[in-house]
């Protein structure tokens, strides 16, 4: 049984679009939209989104500790690279320990930039997030190499090591993924999810719930739901009490 859980995914798992409800007034009176939280008031906004976010909904009904190591925008790549840096700091046996990938679009790529010594992610590409010297390189890339055999390549890749560390060092592990469209294909493996974290919002929405953030995120009640989904899948799977 699991004693702790650690979660790896993209903005779905970060909590992108969680805006505490006392910064709205203060953005509006500044003449910005909700959408600047994140970037006018990170600092203040952090504890309302990390509070509010499925991983931490986790620890409160499961009463041990999840750890959150998600970013926006995160590929599958740079999911991995968080894994495996995280690993090198484990000791060999953690047979108590549940790790949750929140897989997201497996079209996603990631650029290693020596310059600026970390992991840029194509998602900030694509929205215009990134000024670099190297971004038009980076996009030719992306046009010319970008095909479903690769996409389904790093799915397989991602699947694959991340699911030979976790049986190396006795962990359990779940595959959440983040949208319908990118199953897992031909990858058979009891701990995929049935739903996509998409699934069961729309579901929860066509219930008639409020679930959708102003983007394209899950709001505090769809957090509540996924929360809800994978305790449920977890205990069916008696990876948790």
């Amino acid at each position: 049984m699991a004693k702790r859980i650690v979660c790896f995914g993209d903005s779905w798992t970060y909590g992108s679009d969680l805006v505490d409800p006392a910064l709205v007034p203060v953005l509006e009176k500044e003449g910005h939209s909700v959408q600047d939280a994140e970037y006018k008031y990170f600092h203040k906004n952090l504890p309302y989104r990390e509070e509010h976010r499925y991983s931490n909904i986790l620890q409160k009904e499961l009463g041990i500790p999840v750890d959150n190591l998600s970013e926006q925008g995160d590929s599958l790549i740079g999911m991995r690279v968080k894994f495996i840096e995280w690993m090198h700091q484990q000791p060999q046996d953690c047979s108590d320990t549940l790790v949750i990938f929140a897989t997201t679009a497996h079209e996603r790529y990631s650029f290693y930039s020596a310059k600026d010594k970390q992991w840029l992610h194509s998602g900030y590409l694509q929205y215009g997030g990134m000024h670099h010297p190297l971004v038009d390189h980076w996009k030719r890339h992306l046009v010319h190499s970008s095909s479903p055999e690769l996409h389904d390549y790093t799915l397989l890749d991602f699947v694959m090591t991340s699911r030979a560390l976790c049986k190396e060092h006795n962990m359990s592990w779940i595959y959440a993924p983040v949208f319908p469209a990118h199953s897992h294909g031909s990858i058979t493996d009891e701990f995929v999810t049935d739903w996509s974290m998409v699934d069961i919002c729309q579901q929860r929405a066509m219930e008639g719930h409020k679930v959708w953030a102003w983007g394209e995120h899950p709001n505090e009640l769809g957090h509540q739901f996924i929360a809800k989904y994978l305790i449920s899948f977890m205990k069916e799977r008696t990876l948790i009490q």
